[in-house]
């Protein structure tokens, strides 16, 4: 964050972070996109974001400015929980999503939670930790996907990047066509 906001006082061009942006804007619209099947609202789910690098707090941002309301996520690290008044592993990023609710592990975070957004490492919510979360629970497991093999090539493939890949060159492409320099996630949106 602190890279990016340098790059964007002393460069003319937009500056694109693909780990924030990217990852943001793809899971805001998976996300807008999934609460009508599941018949909630934004303005009342119940998030946990695993993982508080920079992925997780700009989803967490990103949702705020979507409608989730910020005292409603719960973000994780490799510590456990991110709560008010830890004093280690803390920077201001993420600790603009410390809760002050009683919880510490990222198995009492996800109980009755709506939504769990997996930015971290594979393999942290098990199948007991989903069936402890709300009816009908969405959940975006992104760690870095393990690597698949395909059937044809019999080479490892990794999947992970080709969504953003996408969105990046696009959003940067019209970013210059217009001489943006910033890109600019709903600012101002009201919900």
């Amino acid at each position: 964050f602190v890279v990016e906001r340098k790059l964007r006082e002393r460069m003319k061009i937009p500056v694109f972070h693909d780990d924030q942006h990217g990852t943001a804007i793809i899971v805001g619209a998976a996300l807008l996109d999934a609460i009508p099947l599941v018949y909630k609202r934004i303005e009342d789910l119940q998030v946990v974001i695993c993982g508080a690098g920079s992925a997780g707090v700009a989803i967490g941002e990103f949702f705020v400015k979507l409608g989730v309301r910020r005292e409603n996520i719960i973000m994780t690290d490799l510590y456990g929980v991110v709560f008010a008044g830890r004093d280690y592993e803390m920077d201001e990023y993420k600790g603009r999503f410390a809760t002050t609710r009683p919880i510490l592990t990222l198995e009492d975070a996800v109980k009755g939670a709506d939504v769990f957004i997996g930015v971290s490492a594979a393999n942290v919510l098990t199948p007991e930790m989903v069936r402890s979360m709300a009816g009908n629970p969405i959940v975006f497991a992104l760690a870095v996907m393990v690597l698949l093999v395909s059937m044809y090539t019999k080479k490892p493939l990794d999947f992970s990047i080709f969504p953003t890949v996408l969105l990046v060159t696009t959003l940067l492409r019209l970013s210059l066509n217009v001489a943006s320099t910033r890109v600019i996630l709903l600012e101002g949106h009201t919900g």
